[in-house]
């Protein structure tokens, strides 16, 4: 017997109307997947007046240090908890090397920005970031910019 047949016996037309009913918000956008992406955008969101407010009471790279050393413990629990398998050895030095310079340099960047731009203007300039990548791509890299990127 095929899979196709298997899996069309197993579906009633009483569970596709359930798993349907299941997906209001459309196609694969479930409650919790919304309820996921309205929590990673407020957080995101909040994060430039966060900073602002962070930096009241630590320097840049105080403040920096502190987001990473509880995103490291958060993450480091929760690896230790779903047992995630250690890197090679030999993808340690790139891990490294992306995590000092595409996230430590870029956060400690722009907390000291912060200290002279206001929250919404650095949260402007930051979400431009895929434009000028797109447009750096388009004239360095040759690559083709169409509508939907």
């Amino acid at each position: 017997m095929s899979l196709k047949k298997i899996l069309l016996q197993n579906h009633s037309s009483a569970n596709i109307r359930a798993e349907r009913n299941s997906r209001p918000f459309g196609r694969g956008l479930t409650p919790a997947t919304l309820m996921a992406l309205l929590v990673t955008i407020l957080c995101w969101a909040s994060a430039f007046a966060g900073i602002r407010a962070g930096l009241h009471g630590y320097t840049p790279f105080h403040l920096a240090e502190l987001r990473y050393l509880v995103a490291s413990l958060s993450l480091g629990g929760y690896a230790l908890f779903i047992r995630m398998p250690l890197p090679q050895v030999r993808d340690l030095p790139g891990i490294a090397l992306t995590g000092i310079v595409g996230i430590g340099t870029y956060n400690l960047a722009l907390n000291v920005g912060e200290t002279s731009v206001p929250a919404g203007v650095a949260s402007f300039l930051v979400n431009t970031a895929p434009i000028f990548t797109a447009l750096l791509a388009l004239v360095l890299l040759h690559e083709r910019l169409r509508l939907w990127g």
